[in-house]
């Protein structure tokens, strides 16, 4: 160990706890989490090695964020946003409406709506990664978070200023896109932060009864699709068009809130093995490994036959309905693969992340192919 680096252990009772875990003790040092112990209790002790900024290898300010955000879960944000816009024109003209695709203002309300959904991704990502810091989830983890506190490239107050950021742009323009709409942007705006709230927060009762799943599928489904409809296509009479909508577009939405919301429980599936209690948020909390993979395998199943079944449905056109029951089927694999896992330690554990990730985006794809 270097001279001017030095290892302290604090009390979460100690004055100097707080301001240790923030980064707010010094400006020319960071506490990098060593060991947390009794994490959640009154009796929390943490271990903190003092380094010097300039002893930190930090990319930059551009690496650092990017990797703040998770981009690797940008489909089940941006992605299934741009979906919701290709989807637009075909759903209402599927009701007897007509737009103009090309249209200057569409255009650039289209674009807003990407970038409003992109800082709203960030803002959760960044304060999910600072709650869970000081929560202590990501200490006593080595793989949870994106673990840019833990390494000490971003210290947790700066992190939390970030996300503070990008929830106002994104709040700027939510109002840019619903001027003039103030009930229908409250509402909106009041559903997804209580959507947010409800499940970062949610108590071990409700994430053993799997609340999660709702919260998951209501913020990627209806609520994600709906705001953007609204926001795109902006008619005098935004509610209306909402009404219009309401049986094909709660459909359409509800597929991809679910394929978001099975997504999420694989990702936590992979580390049942480490789970701690409250870490779940899913169905998956309640479920051995046994259960969980028969479910997953089910489940996945069911959702991925869904997306034929609600195409053909709102268009009734059998021969795309066909074409997305068959990119389906080519998920097979993962589905076998989830289904014949021996153990929590298997090594065919560690892919199935990515794997999950990697069928989401393939069904949007597909979805753009067929719209």
């Amino acid at each position: 160990m270097k001279v001017d680096q030095v290892y302290k252990t604090l009390l979460k009772s100690d004055e100097n706890f707080l301001p240790t875990l923030l980064g707010h003790f010094s400006r020319e040092k960071v506490a990098l989490p060593v060991e947390s112990f009794g994490v959640g209790t009154d009796r929390e002790r943490t271990t903190f090695l003092i380094v010097p900024l300039e002893e930190i290898e930090r990319p930059s300010w551009v690496k650092i964020y990017f990797k703040a955000i998770r981009p690797e879960l940008l489909g089940l944000t941006l992605g299934q946003a741009a979906v919701a816009l290709i989807s637009l024109k075909p759903l209402l003209q599927a009701n007897g409406i007509f737009i103009q695709e090309f249209d200057p203002t569409f255009i650039v309300s289209s674009l807003a709506c990407l970038c409003a959904i992109f800082f709203t991704h960030a803002a959760a990502c960044l304060l999910n990664d600072f709650h869970d810091h000081v929560e202590g989830l990501d200490r006593r983890s080595t793989s949870q978070g994106s673990r840019v506190i833990q390494k000490g490239w971003s210290k947790a107050y700066e992190i939390q200023r970030w996300a503070y950021v990008n929830a106002a742009l994104a709040v700027g323009i939510g109002i840019y896109l619903l001027w003039g709409h103030w009930l229908l942007f409250l509402g909106l705006g009041a559903l997804t932060a209580l959507s947010i709230l409800f499940y970062s927060n949610m108590t071990p009762f409700w994430n053993r009864l799997g609340a999660g799943d709702f919260w998951i599928t209501l913020l990627f489904g209806p609520l994600l699709f709906f705001s953007i409809w609204v926001s795109v296509y902006s008619p005098e009479n935004p509610i209306k068009l909402s009404r219009l909508l309401l049986l094909d577009g709660v459909l359409l939405s509800l597929c991809f809130g679910l394929l978001a919301s099975w997504t999420f429980q694989v990702r936590q599936f992979q580390g049942i093995f480490k789970r701690q209690p409250g870490s779940f948020r899913t169905i998956v909390s309640r479920l051995n490994f046994d259960q969980a993979r028969k479910f997953l395998a089910l489940e996945g199943g069911l959702f991925f036959a869904l997306q034929s079944i609600c195409f053909y449905f709102i268009w009734g056109d059998l021969l795309s309905s066909l074409f997305l029951f068959g990119a389906g089927l080519s998920l097979w694999g993962i589905l076998k693969q989830i289904f014949g896992l021996a153990s929590p330690l298997s090594s065919a554990m560690l892919s199935l992340k990515g794997r999950a990730l990697k069928a989401h985006g393939w069904f949007l794809i597909v979805w753009a192919v067929v719209l």
